[in-house]
């Protein structure tokens, strides 16, 4: 039982149990279960959380060394939790949730070998990590009946070279340095310890790493509207490679359905995949600059001018490391169309623009949205519609025809900004098009 002395509330964790058994290599291994009901009074509310667990397993390693567990395995079944609010209570139930983790030793190779460690080898603490979760049968309920139910959730981790001596000792030092309770802020004499931790913890996390999650049979009810997705996936990487760094992500959705249907119901997207990255970062020259942009952040009478130098600095040194934003790939799909994409802006100081783009567009059967939009026979045209259908009208008009692999008509627009900063469309120069628009405007 746990009492919080300024709110009055207590924590109940019922009974835990766990044995633990020493292992030859200095680390321990543990067999536990906890409390099979859990429960949180509030000041003015008895139970006003309450958590209960059915069958439950949780196994693993303990290491001393790095004050943490690398290596378990957990598995929770029938688990309820119920909150209580001022409009009513809100539950929550997950029929079965596991969670994994291991570790290795790192095949990256040490810059500098350990002491009495071969060429190449890495240092003990270096290791490649891998972690994941999954949640099934996950139904939320809140007080008017509205509802939110996932058939599955599925998450992993993974990361490479990971020093999870150093993650833990600056992890350490980095929680020394909370803001200040009135505040809000972090002291003045506590902001470099605190930059220095985290620059620390971030280097530590390894040269590369990905988190990806993904949902199936998502469902969302509050009343007559509902919302229903059959899959919904998301993704972050990260890596380095000589210096060059990169950050990308990626997001998709499947199997949409609206309920009442949006009109016009040709035009609302039933799927969409997008994979974009920002490329060839210079991680060395950035490190610094960003450090000195957060210290800079916590004196906001600093930024101005000082927040104009650095960014300069950085544009300098991602154009100098011909750092670009790479699209690799878009799709979406709507009942009688689709959109697809890719191409890359290029930081390029030298350019009139300050960057150069390459990015190409095609459109499947723009026809089909252009008639969802018109109006039905008989029917006045919807004001607020002839707008878009102008636009669309225009965007037709500008697209190279063609066929896709399947023979499907399709409209293609190759944008480019060159060096010289003239903007093309399909090779021709935009200027005149947009300095007419801007005189009829």
């Amino acid at each position: 039982t746990i009492t919080t002395p300024t709110t009055g509330s207590v924590l109940r964790l019922g009974a835990a149990n766990a044995k633990v058994v020493p292992m030859a290599e200095g680390t321990y291994r543990f067999d536990g279960t906890m409390g099979d009901r859990i429960t949180l009074d509030g000041p003015d509310q008895p139970n006003q959380v309450s958590v209960t667990l059915g069958a439950q397993s949780l196994t693993g390693i303990w290491s001393p060394a790095y004050r943490t567990a690398l290596d378990y395995q957990g598995r929770f079944e029938n688990i309820v939790a119920t909150v209580v609010g001022n409009d009513g209570p809100v539950q929550t139930s997950i029929g079965l949730m596991t969670a994994t983790s291991a570790s290795k030793p790192s095949a990256a190779a040490a810059p500098t070998p350990a002491p009495g460690a071969a060429q190449g080898q890495a240092p003990a603490s270096l290791l490649d990590l891998t972690g994941g979760f999954t949640a099934e049968r996950l139904l939320t309920t809140g007080p008017e009946g509205e509802r939110i139910a996932i058939a599955g959730l599925t998450g992993n981790l993974s990361l490479s070279g990971t020093d999870i001596a150093t993650m833990m000792e600056a992890s350490a030092r980095l929680q020394e340095t909370q803001p200040d309770p009135v505040t809000g802020k972090v002291p003045p004499e506590r902001m470099d310890q605190m930059l220095a931790a985290l620059g620390d913890m971030l280097g530590a996390y390894g040269h590369a790493g990905s988190l990806t999650m993904s949902l199936k049979g998502l469902e969302v009810v509050d009343g007559a509207e509902s919302v229903r997705m059959e899959s919904l996936t998301t993704g972050f990487a990260a890596g380095a490679t000589d210096g060059s760094g990169r950050l990308g992500m990626t997001l998709g959705f499947g199997g949409l359905a609206l309920a009442p249907a949006q009109e016009p119901a040709a035009l609302v997207p039933g799927s969409m995949a997008i994979d974009i990255a920002l490329e060839q970062l210079p991680m060395a020259q950035l490190k610094p600059l960003l450090t000195e942009f957060m210290r800079l952040s916590a004196d906001p009478s600093q930024m101005d001018a000082a927040g104009q130098v650095l960014a300069m600095q950085m544009i300098a040194a991602l154009s100098q490391a011909g750092s670009r934003l790479a699209l690799a790939d878009l799709k979406v799909e709507t009942p009688g169309s689709g959109l697809t994409g890719s191409g890359a802006v290029t930081v390029d100081q030298a350019a009139a623009l300050g960057a150069t783009a390459d990015v190409t567009f095609t459109i499947r059967n723009l026809d089909a949205a252009i008639q969802a939009l018109g109006p039905k026979p008989g029917e006045p045209t919807d004001p607020e519609a002839a707008g878009t259908l102008m636009a669309l009208g225009m965007v037709q008009g500008f697209g190279q025809p063609g066929t896709d692999g399947e023979g499907r008509p399709v409209l293609t627009y190759r944008i480019q900004a060159t060096p010289q900063g003239q903007l093309l469309l399909n090779g021709q120069d935009l200027a005149p098009m947009l300095q007419a628009m801007q005189q009829m405007r």
